[in-house]
């Protein structure tokens, strides 16, 4: 009999980590400040806010899709965000139980109802994707609001 974990085992879920795990590979190839791959990579490393600071840039800036109807365009809306949390929420998984009282405290950003300055720190990271994504097209000339105007 299969034990309950809090941790999400669904097919589309660990595809979705595999994918970002293979992503932030790619990241480590180009940073010239990682020297291994995510498994490969300590607590001092995956728990360092710096580091998803230039993983956020690579997503936005580096980072092209690899397969599919969209292969060779950028990442868009709120993808990039969501790959920095899975990758955030990947490194809790590893680290967060074991890891130092600074880990720990690291890990504080992915408590929502929390003031703490790692949340802080993480919705400000979020919101500037965001502000980046949306600057990005609106220069392409993107449509933003295709909804109908009144009726009556």
């Amino acid at each position: 009999m299969a034990s309950l974990s809090a941790k999400g085992a669904s097919k589309r879920w660990c595809s979705a980590q595999e994918n970002v795990k293979s992503i932030f590979n790619a990241f480590a190839v180009h940073d010239d400040q990682l020297d291994a791959d995510w498994d490969g990579l300590p607590e001092t490393v995956l728990c360092d806010r710096r580091v998803y600071q230039r993983f956020a840039h690579y997503l936005l800036h580096t980072h092209r899709i690899a397969n599919g109807e969209n292969m060779g365009e950028r990442l868009s809306g709120g993808t990039p965000a969501n790959y920095l949390s899975i990758a955030i929420n990947l490194a809790a998984d590893k680290f967060k139980a074991v890891g130092s009282d600074a880990t720990k405290r690291f890990f504080n950003c992915l408590d929502t109802s929390s003031t703490s300055d790692e949340i802080k720190w993480l919705r400000g990271l979020k919101a500037n994707m965001k502000r980046e994504i949306m600057e990005r097209a609106r220069d392409a000339g993107d449509q933003f609001d295709t909804s109908e105007g009144a009726r009556w």
